[in-house]
C-alpha cells in the first residue's frame, strides 16, 4: 500500500512540474475528452491487472460518473455536448 501511495505522490509531482507536452495526466485527460466528444465513445473500461485492485473500477465509476456525468448545467439548462462516459470494468483476472 505504501508503494501505491508513493507512486501516486510521484504522479502528483509529475503533474505539477512536467511541461504540457510531457504531462501524462494532462495528456490522458485530453485523450479522454477526445474519445468522448470527438469520437463519440460512450464508455470507458477499467480492467485492473491484479485481483487486489478489484474494487478500483467501482470506485472510479462512482468518482467519475457522479462528478462528470451531469445532464444539466448549474442553472438547470440541459447540456448540449457529451458529458462524462459510462465507466465499467472488472479485474482482467476474471476474463
Amino acid at each position: 500500500f505504501r508503494a501505491f501511495l508513493d507512486g501516486a505522490h510521484e504522479m502528483d509531482e509529475h503533474f505539477r512540474t512536467a511541461p504540457l507536452q510531457k504531462n501524462l495526466p494532462a495528456l490522458l485527460g485530453l485523450v479522454g475528452w477526445w474519445h468522448r466528444v470527438i469520437c463519440g465513445y460512450p464508455a470507458r473500461a477499467v480492467i485492473p491487472y491484479d485481483q487486489r485492485l478489484s474494487r478500483l473500477p467501482a470506485y472510479l465509476q462512482q468518482l467519475d460518473m457522479e462528478s462528470n456525468g451531469k445532464s444539466v448545467t448549474l442553472d438547470g439548462t440541459p447540456v448540449t455536448t457529451p458529458t462524462g462516459p459510462l465507466v465499467w470494468g472488472e479485474p482482467g483476472t476474471n476474463g
